[in-house]
């Protein structure tokens, strides 16, 4: 089976994102498991109950908790192969639907 040009460009851009994506969103978990517990350790550190090693516990122990829930070599693979076959059928659709008008406006001039 030949494939055309347009075909080729989705497979580089599958294999480019299988490649990326993962890479993308695990940065951005990684952020943002640092952002909540940088809050976390904020609000402990402002009560002056609080020691700093309990603060730091906080800390590590919200950031492991985020890290862990969006990290992890499922949601990786899901982040890296669950969009690709979802891509392809959209753009074959919105392929099928520009022919499908096309022959609409032929068959009426």
């Amino acid at each position: 089976m030949r494939i055309n040009g347009w075909q080729r460009l989705g497979v580089v851009a599958s294999v480019a994102w299988v490649l990326i994506g993962p890479l993308y969103f695990s940065n951005r978990a990684i952020d943002y498991a640092r952002e909540m517990a940088a809050s976390s350790y904020k609000i402990c550190n402002d009560a002056p109950s609080l020691s700093p090693e309990q603060c730091k516990r906080d800390y590590d122990s919200t950031y492991k908790m985020y890290a862990d829930q969006y990290l992890g070599w499922t949601n990786l693979a899901i982040m890296a192969f669950g969009p690709i076959p979802f891509t392809w059928l959209l753009v074959y659709m919105v392929i099928w639907i520009v022919r499908w008008i096309k022959i609409g406006f032929k068959q009426h001039t």
